[in-house]
């Protein structure tokens, strides 16, 4: 089986987070949220389980059929810290999924996504009714906001 890695996100808001996840591609009836963590399932089904043989728990998760192939699932869990950890396989890392490989450069596209999510927000706090993005050329994006 594939050993499970944790990646510490910056991300304190989950609202952001699966606005993020929503904006790399996956539909929001895809990524489950859960008050309470719930159960991480590697491939084939088998518990994925922590360094000290409990169980990983997270209360975000992509489940592998919506990650792709022969995936384990994607999940999120929130830290003592209040940020949020990426819970993914090696497999995943290197293989290509369906929004994948989920490597460095797709947790820098989540990262992205995020920051815009979160850009977004604090525009229309501010009472900016619409908010635009564009990416140009060399993927820079800019924002754009009217009142």
């Amino acid at each position: 089986m594939s050993q499970q890695y944790a990646v510490t996100l910056e991300f304190t808001s989950q609202s952001h987070l699966l606005t993020a996840l929503c904006a790399l591609g996956w539909k929001r009836n895809e990524i489950e949220v859960h008050a309470t963590p719930q159960q991480v399932l590697m491939i084939f089904g088998h518990p994925s389980l922590n360094e000290d043989g409990t169980p990983m728990m997270a209360e975000i998760i992509i489940r592998a059929k919506h990650v792709g192939g022969a995936s384990s699932d994607l999940a999120f869990r929130k830290t003592k810290a209040g940020t949020w950890e990426a819970l993914i396989s090696a497999y995943d890392k290197d293989a290509m999924g369906r929004f994948g490989p989920y490597n460095d450069a797709f947790l820098g596209r989540l990262k992205q996504q995020h920051g815009l999510a979160k850009a977004t927000a604090q525009y229309r706090a501010k009472g900016f009714r619409r908010v635009q993005a564009e990416t140009d050329k060399d993927g820079y994006i800019h924002m754009k906001a009217w009142r």
